[in-house]
């Protein structure tokens, strides 16, 4: 018997149960898990909540993990027992001790990476490379606009950036997450407000490409009736995450003219 946090019916923190579950021997192309580090995510508040309605009640949540292989399922051919490996994708069931998950969801871990970081960069990392190399292929010479650049998909994206080569230009809440993003990433400028955001853009490049990369509120997108992503008719505007994010606004926000020249 192991136990897992789990939800019977949606609602606020109070509704997650600590409780006791059985964790059935792995099915064909499963490995079994005991997790050494749990990753925590506003998308676990909005199956929480209900807000993302979940196929069946009860359930454990959670979709981000670091464990140690403890048993494989027939057909599993590159993993071992005693292997650490991370996640960070649906079955839920990462606010646990233990739990099954198809093996093709786990990758093997390097020694120098420990438990913590594994648990807490899987994500955070998936969303900068389809942002950095698929969404928008940013190349050496280019400029990029990374609002919120001290959360962690920001410090991870600007410092991914910066490797290869890339002007930066990253927006924060405060001169204490100024310093954090300078220190990690070596912006080449980091901005307050929307509005000197607006002047660093025109005064660079009036009409480079440039990539922007949204995760908090819809402030950073508009200064009163002025858009602060003054992209002209080349720029790229690319949106990931939610969180307070009033969809009305932003979508006013992207409503400008373009310069037609």
């Amino acid at each position: 018997m192991t136990h897992a946090v789990r939800i019977h019916e949606p609602g606020g923190p109070e509704k997650l149960v600590w409780e006791a579950v059985d964790v059935p021997a792995p099915g064909k192309g499963e490995v079994q898990l005991e997790h050494k580090a749990v990753g925590l995510n506003y998308i676990d508040v909005y199956h929480r909540t209900g807000l993302y309605p979940l196929p069946a009640l009860p359930t454990a949540i959670g979709l981000e993990a670091c464990g140690v292989v403890t048993a494989l399922g027939d057909g599993v051919s590159d993993l071992a027992v005693g292997d650490r490996v991370a996640y960070a994708s649906p079955p839920l069931g990462a606010y646990a001790e233990m739990r099954n998950i198809p093996a093709e969801r786990v990758v093997k871990l390097p020694d120098s990476i420990d438990d913590k970081t594994a648990a807490g960069m899987m994500l955070q990392g998936m969303t900068v490379e389809y942002l950095l190399r698929r969404t928008f292929k940013v190349e050496a010479g280019q400029t990029i606009l990374v609002h919120a650049a001290a959360g962690g998909v920001g410090l991870m994206m600007c410092q991914w950036a910066k490797h290869l080569g890339v002007t930066i230009i990253g927006t924060v809440g405060s001169e204490e997450k100024a310093a954090l993003a300078q220190g990690l990433s070596r912006l080449d400028a980091a901005l307050a407000e929307a509005q000197t955001m607006i002047d660093e853009l025109n005064q660079r490049e009036s009409k480079a490409r440039r990539a922007a990369k949204k995760t908090q509120g819809a402030k950073a997108l508009s200064s009163g009736d002025q858009p602060a992503l003054p992209l002209g008719g080349e720029g790229e505007l690319a949106i990931a995450g939610a969180v307070g994010v009033p969809w009305a606004d932003v979508v006013r926000a992207l409503d400008f003219p373009r310069d037609e020249q």
